[in-house]
């Protein structure tokens, strides 16, 4: 039992790892597609610094 816990645990935050970059790609990918998307993300990457 004790073994399964850090391999049920590396398995947890591989598949946060992988839904986190799924959305980022597809977030990339609207951007992408849509040009009003990537100016507004743009903009707002410019105010944050």
């Amino acid at each position: 039992m004790r073994r399964l816990r850090p391999r049920l645990a590396a398995l947890v935050w591989r598949g946060m790892a992988a839904v986190v970059g799924a959305v980022a790609l597809a977030q990339v990918f609207r951007a992408w597609l849509d040009p009003d998307l990537t100016l507004a993300l743009a903009g707002g990457l410019f105010l944050c610094r």
